[in-house]
């Protein structure tokens, strides 16, 4: 799972999170399955996703706070007065 979360550039933590849950993200669910039939069949999958330099999500919620702060947090509120 870490393999998958770190070429995803992914929280490998957030992706685990999903193994409390009876499902998961259709949209990752979907790329784990093509992954594996491409692994499967010799096919290499890693040079082109690692070719695209996936973006990492901000953190949201608690998670926000420990990694910069609350977004909103960072808004300039001294024009609105």
């Amino acid at each position: 799972m870490a393999a998958f979360a770190k070429l995803l550039n992914m929280n490998r933590v957030s992706l685990s999170n999903y193994s409390k849950h009876e499902c998961m993200p259709s949209h990752l669910a979907i790329i784990a399955v093509l992954m594996g039939e491409m692994a499967d069949h010799g096919v290499d999958f890693q040079s082109p996703i690692q070719k695209i330099d996936p973006i990492a999500k901000r953190p949201r919620g608690s998670a926000a706070h420990r990694f910069g702060g609350h977004p909103q947090s960072q808004l300039d509120l001294s024009e609105q007065r």
